[in-house]
């Protein structure tokens, strides 16, 4: 972990933020079970913010306070391409987040047509709650609720490893237009 992040800290030094980002992801994979990994993960999102100038699609980041189990909860989300689209609602497994699935999230945007709303799901990255059948769901419900207000109308749900169980869910609910597992070979 140390090695990571002095080769992060390296590149903060250099400017190069979209190296540094993706080096801090490193030195916190593959859980937060720590100072060290929990400071980690801080600078990665310093550090991605740091380089958004330089994406290829127009990004922001945003805090949704969200219902979770009769109350709410903060649900940080970024969101990579233009508006006026179908919104992809994207997220991670168990141990790759948000940030870490950046470079493919690019690619959805440039060569799919969407809009993407990418998140951390309950337990994981910078989710504030535990990951709970019930709860986990009704985040999702809020941000597919909320995606529908920010682009199109259109909503699909992209899920990656563990991501791809909540996907299948919404899609096999109705919950959202379209949904999408990655194949495996």
């Amino acid at each position: 972990m140390h090695e990571w992040s002095g080769l992060a800290a390296g590149y903060d030094t250099e400017g190069r933020h979209d190296l540094s980002y993706l080096a801090y992801g490193w030195a916190k994979f593959p859980v937060l079970a720590d100072k060290g990994k929990r400071t980690a993960l801080t600078r990665q999102i310093e550090q991605y913010e740091r380089a958004a100038p330089g994406f290829p699609v127009p990004f922001e980041r945003h805090v949704l306070d969200l219902p979770h189990q009769g109350g709410t909860t903060p649900v940080a989300v970024h969101l990579l391409g233009p508006s006026g689209r179908p919104v992809l609602v994207a997220s991670g497994g168990l141990d790759s987040w948000k940030m870490d699935l950046h470079p493919l999230l690019v690619q959805l945007v440039l060569h799919g047509g969407v809009r993407v709303m990418a998140f951390d799901h309950a337990g994981t990255g910078e989710s504030q709650v535990p990951m709970t059948a019930a709860g986990g769901f009704e985040i999702v419900q809020g941000l597919i609720e909320h995606a529908r207000t920010i682009g199109n109308g259109k909503v699909g749900h992209f899920g990656f490893s563990m991501g791809g169980y909540y996907a299948a869910h919404s899609g096999l609910t109705g919950a959202v237009d379209a949904a999408r597992l990655p194949r495996h070979p």
